[in-house]
C-alpha cells in the first residue's frame, strides 16, 4: 500500500473544515446555556483579531472575519491530524476505534492548547467561556467528527487494501 502525503493533508484540510463547522454550530447552540448570546462564540473568534472590547461591539463584518479565522485555525489543525495520520500504518488509519480514540485525544489536545496555553497568556477573555463545556465540545464536536471522517475516508480510498478472497 502506498502512502500518499498530500492525499492525506488535503483531507486533514477539507476534514478540519468540516469539523470546525460542526464546533461552531454546537458552541451556539450550547452558549444560551451556559449564558451567552448564539453568537457568543463568533465573537470569541473575532476578538483574537480584534481584542477584547469586539465581544461587545462586533459588527457582522467582524462576526464573519471570526468564523474565517476560525476556520482557517481548524483548516490547519487539520492539516496537522492528516499529518499524524501519515505515521500510523494504513490498517490503523481504517480503523473506526482507533481513529475515534486519536480524534478525541486530538479534540483534547486542541483545546489544551487554545485554552490552556494560548488563552491565558493572550487571550484571558476566552477563560470565561465555560472551559469544561468547550472541552467537551472541541472532543466531541471537533475531534471525534475529524477522526471519523478519516477513518470512513481510508476505508473508501484509493489505497484501501483488497480483501484476499481463495480462488474457487
Amino acid at each position: 500500500m502506498v502512502d500518499d502525503p498530500a492525499r492525506s493533508l488535503k483531507k486533514g484540510l477539507i476534514f478540519g473544515l468540516f469539523a470546525a463547522m460542526l464546533l461552531v454550530m454546537a458552541q451556539m447552540l450550547t452558549a444560551p446555556l451556559v449564558g451567552y448570546p448564539p453568537s457568543g462564540p463568533l465573537r470569541l473568534y473575532a476578538s483574537v483579531l480584534f481584542g477584547q472590547q469586539i465581544l461587545l461591539e462586533a459588527s457582522g463584518a467582524h462576526l464573519l472575519l471570526g468564523l474565517l479565522f476560525h476556520l482557517a485555525l481548524s483548516g490547519c489543525y487539520g492539516i496537522l491530524y492528516g499529518a499524524l495520520n501519515l505515521l500510523l500504518a494504513p490498517e490503523t488509519r481504517a480503523r473506526l476505534s482507533y481513529q475515534a480514540a486519536l480524534g478525541l485525544l486530538w479534540g483534547a489536545a486542541v483545546w489544551l492548547v487554545n485554552f490552556a496555553v494560548l488563552a491565558p497568556w493572550l487571550y484571558p477573555w476566552f477563560l470565561e467561556a465555560a472551559p469544561l463545556v468547550q472541552l467537551a465540545l472541541h472532543v466531541l464536536a471537533f475531534g471525534l467528527p475529524l477522526g471519523l471522517m478519516f477513518a470512513a475516508a481510508e476505508r473508501h480510498g484509493p489505497f484501501r487494501r483488497a480483501p484476499n478472497h481463495a480462488p474457487s
